[in-house]
């Protein structure tokens, strides 16, 4: 289990979200990106998305043989770092669109019983599979040691890509998501 001891200088625990309400949240289903795009085109599409989200400056943009990242950041206290990443991760295209959304949610980001979810789907026709979830980190497994931090995850079936949103707060977490969505949402 997660240690969620707070101290003098973290952020409080997690508080409820208002839900998202019925299906993918934010809008996530209009995702769209191209079948056949490597990871250095679908860099170039979040190169496009805006140049701040919820006052935090967009710090770069890069790409490897396996994802594409956009990170937004204001590091003017660095005691309390305030972010938001955006990531489309390359995944062999499959039909099962939850088996691939649980196997992100583990390998990246750890048991699932560490994490509080508010919100998830299984996905369906045109809807992606999601993890809308929170949880804190022990100081060895990540630079905010025992602050909540804010996950979306989701894959439509048979796309090429699944994406994360990863954030230090809820609310940033809704808008970089809602920034990724009309980036790359259908027109």
């Amino acid at each position: 289990m997660t240690n969620r001891r707070q101290t003098a200088d973290a952020s409080p625990a997690a508080s409820p979200v208002a839900s998202p309400g019925p299906g993918a949240p934010f809008g996530i289903a209009g995702v769209r990106v191209g079948s056949g795009l490597i990871p250095t085109e679908v860099a170039e599409l979040l190169g496009g998305l805006p140049d701040a989200v919820s006052g935090l400056a967009r710090g770069g943009v890069s790409s490897d043989a396996a994802s594409a990242t956009v990170v937004y950041v204001d590091d003017a206290d660095p005691n309390v770092p305030k972010f938001g990443i955006a990531v489309a991760v390359r995944v062999e295209p499959t039909a099962d669109a939850d088996a691939t959304i649980a196997r992100l949610q583990r390998e990246r980001w750890g048991d699932p019983a560490d994490h509080a979810v508010t919100g998830s789907g299984a996905g369906g026709a045109n809807e992606p599979a999601y993890r809308l979830f929170s949880r804190s980190f022990d100081p060895v497994q990540f630079a905010l040691p025992y602050r909540p931090i804010y996950f979306l995850l989701w894959y439509r079936a048979n796309d090429d890509y699944a994406f994360m949103i990863v954030a230090h707060t809820a609310t940033v977490r809704e808008d970089l998501t809602r920034a990724l969505v009309a980036g790359l949402g259908d027109p």
